[in-house]
């Protein structure tokens, strides 16, 4: 249940974590992995009333100066979270953490990026 605007937030990044955790197991090691996933999360995503947005239920229509802030907002996030993500699921030598990585399998509310 959505009561908060922060909880909006939270969906989405929800969902970039999924899908860094998915790509990431596809890499050979933490490096490939980082250069991956800091290309990806540079990419232009759809945003609030996009087409392709996963949920367009969360966000109430836009006007264009407002969409763009929200999708310069959410590449932002992207980036932070790819960064701070990427010391977490790998170890110090650069194997995988399996305990991270057992989540790359699930969908958040069936949903992907």
């Amino acid at each position: 249940e959505i009561k908060h605007p922060s909880d909006k937030v939270l969906v989405y990044v929800t969902l970039w974590i999924g899908k860094c955790l998915h790509m990431g197991q596809q890499c050979s090691g933490a490096q490939e992995a980082q250069r991956r996933l800091e290309m990806e999360a540079q990419k232009d995503y759809p945003g609030p009333g996009d087409p392709n947005f996963p949920f367009p239920m969360l966000f109430p229509q836009l006007s264009s100066g407002e969409k763009d802030s929200v999708k310069a907002y959410f590449k932002q996030l992207r980036q932070e979270t790819t960064g701070r993500l990427l010391k977490v699921i790998y170890n110090a030598d650069g194997t995988p953490n399996k305990w991270w990585f057992q989540f790359s399998k699930r969908k958040f509310m069936n949903k992907s990026m």
